[in-house]
């Protein structure tokens, strides 16, 4: 589980208290990188999974799972994520790798959710090579 904290420190009449609040992250996404490895030109690698996960105590919006990066067109992904994810829940996103030229492709799966203000990161990376 994801903990941002924060020290807060206040001083009055030359006494200085300080407070640490430790926040909980609802959203988080486990592993943060799939890494695909050799993979023979205009073939498609197997599925690697990710998965989102919800810790929160109330349910949050899946604003979109993209690809992104230059390389981004060399993968693809489905999810059995709908438009929300319940509290306590979790929702896999898979990816496949289809390298159609030689040479490391590496690109980021993107998910935006309503949890937090910038999109959750997965890096991705694989190479493409030729046939045997």
């Amino acid at each position: 589980l994801l903990k941002t904290s924060v020290t807060i420190s206040g001083t009055a009449n030359g006494i200085t208290k300080s407070k640490t609040l430790t926040v909980n992250v609802a959203a988080s996404v486990s592993p943060t990188s799939l890494k695909f490895g050799n993979v023979p030109i205009n073939t498609t690698s197997v599925v690697q999974s990710t998965t989102l996960y919800n810790k929160g105590a109330v349910s949050y919006v899946i604003d979109g799972i993209t690809l992104t990066g230059t390389n981004a067109k060399y993968y693809a992904q489905t999810s059995d994520c709908g438009a929300t994810l319940e509290a306590g829940a979790s929702c896999t996103i898979g990816v496949t790798f289809t390298p159609t030229v030689t040479g490391s492709k590496s690109a980021k799966l993107s998910i935006a959710t309503s949890a937090t203000t910038t999109p959750l990161s997965v890096s991705l990376s694989g190479t493409g090579v030729l046939p045997p």
